[in-house]
Formats: structure tokens, C-alpha cells, sequence
């Protein structure tokens, strides 16, 4: 559905902020139907982008290097970004960071470069920036990549969308900050709306 959706809006990119499996030894439940469906989208010319969050710190790798046109940002825990072009002009900078480990203590804004916080890229291009990183964002302490909202709005972005807790946050306003949360609740006591988000510039 979320295929077809993105396919029929003509989107200009699809961004998955990692777990899109529940855990590394779904590799063969999951490749299947991933596959399939980053194939329909690059098929439609529809750049798919993903970092990787605590479950699949070995699927998405692994799945970017058998799928080449699957953009994975951010290995090793390194910062990078890509631009995304929109009738053949860049439009959109996305800027990621992946899990290198199932456990990250330190929060991964940490290690962007100054230039990086400053927005300023060695393509030379002036764009809009939006940040692709997967962690818990305001707990103090987490083993999964503990963000700070501080650090998130101390960046010249226009956005962050973490990825890590299923409940969608609040993507609202001129700047938004938030959980992008689960296509589905993983559990009776997940109420609520789910599903893929489509942000426009």
C-alpha cells in the first residue's frame, strides 16, 4: 500500500529511519518483501534512503549491498548525506546517521562536524536540509542512541526524523521534530494512527 501510494504522489524520495525488521535474524522473512518493494519504487525512479536503528544493524547494510539503488546513509555510524533532485534539479539535502551497533550510548549529533551543524556541505549547494537518524530522543541514558532535542534544534535543518519509538510524535509546525513511529502498532496498547508519513517543501 505504501508502495502505491508513494508510486501514484510521484514523491520525490522515501525515507525509512531504521527497524524495519524487528530484529537481525528476520534477514530472510524481511528481504523478501523489502526487496520487492524498494524495486517498485526504483522502478518508478523513486530514491529509497534509509539508516539503520538497533534491530537491523546487519539486514539494512546487507540489503543495500544486494540492492545498489537502496541509498543507505550513515554506515559505521558516520555521517552523510545526499541530495535529492526533483525534476532534474537538486531540491532536498537528507543527512543520516545509521546504528554501527545494537548498543550506542553517546548521542550521534555528537559527531557531526561543525560544518555538518552549520549546514554547510562540500557539494557547495545552498539547500534545505532534513535529518535521517534513528535513537532515543530526551532519555538521558539510553543504550539506543540517546538524542537530545537541544542538540536536533542546535542544527540548520528545516527538520529531524528520528526513527526508534512506535508511536508517531508530533511532526507538526515549521520545524518538525519527531518520531516518525511503526507502519502498524506492535501491540494491543499501540492505539492510534499508523502509517507512512508524506512531508511536503
Amino acid at each position: 500500500e505504501a508502495q502505491r501510494v508513494a508510486i501514484e504522489e510521484r514523491v520525490a524520495a522515501v525515507l525509512l529511519a531504521g527497524d524495519v525488521v524487528d530484529s537481525d535474524d528476520g534477514f530472510l522473512a524481511a528481504y523478501g518483501p523489502l526487496s520487492q518493494g524498494v524495486r517498485r519504487l526504483v522502478d518508478a525512479q523513486i530514491p529509497v534512503l534509509a539508516v539503520s536503528g538497533n534491530h537491523d544493524t546487519r539486514v539494512l547494510p546487507r540489503l543495500a549491498d544486494e540492492i545498489p539503488e537502496l541509498r543507505f546513509l550513515g554506515r559505521d555510524g558516520r555521517w552523510e548525506s545526499e541530495v535529492i533532485e526533483r525534476n532534474g534539479r537538486p531540491a532536498l539535502r537528507i543527512l543520516g546517521w545509521s546504528f554501527p551497533s545494537k548498543v550506542v550510548r553517546n548521542d550521534p549529533l555528537d559527531s557531526l562536524t561543525a560544518a555538518q551543524r552549520d549546514g554547510r556541505f562540500e557539494d557547495g549547494l545552498d539547500l534545505p536540509t532534513v535529518g535521517l537518524v534513528h535513537g532515543d530522543l530526551d532519555v538521558s541514558g539510553s543504550q539506543y542512541a540517546p538524542l537530545s532535542r537541544a542538540n536536533l534544534e542546535n542544527t540548520k535543518t528545516i527538520g529531524w526524523l528520528p526513527g526508534h519509538q512506535h508511536k508517531p510524535g508530533d511532526l507538526g509546525g515549521e520545524r518538525p521534530i519527531g518520531y516518525l513511529g511503526c507502519v502498524s502498532g506492535n501491540d494491543f496498547g499501540e492505539s492510534g494512527p499508523r502509517g507512512p508519513w508524506i512531508g511536503t517543501l
